[in-house]
């Protein structure tokens, strides 16, 4: 299980420093190129409007773009999932379990079947 997670964790740093770079690329993209002054007024009219600037130029206390990676905690059920049934319970095969996936849990000729399987996911 370990080399997983590690293989895992690797791949998040990487992402995760794209979409650092992505999120400053829009930011400064936005600041340079954007003029919304419709957005401003209905995101942000608190700030935006006194201020008398654009969202990205300065007129909203806070960002309105961010973050756009989402799923923490389906990651951190995924990995749960994958320690407790393949490595710790021994009731599934990495492959059973991939094949499950592909198959939409839903073939029911294999031992356990795809429902089975879910339902030991969901458990």
């Amino acid at each position: 299980y370990q080399e997983a997670e590690d293989a895992f964790i690797d791949q998040m740093k990487y992402y995760i420093k794209m979409e650092a770079i992505l999120e400053n690329t829009i930011d400064q993209v936005w600041e340079e190129k954007l003029e919304e002054p419709m957005a401003a007024i209905f995101a942000c009219p608190t700030t935006t409007i006194p201020r008398g600037k654009p969202i990205k130029q300065g007129g909203a206390k806070y960002d309105l773009t961010g973050q756009q990676t989402i799923g923490t905690a389906n990651v951190a059920n995924s990995l749960y999932v994958i320690r407790k049934l393949i490595f710790e319970d021994k009731v599934v095969t990495g492959a059973q379990l991939q094949h499950a996936l592909e198959t939409n849990w839903q073939d029911e000729t294999t031992v356990p079947t795809g429902p089975q399987i879910k339902a030991m996911c969901l458990a």
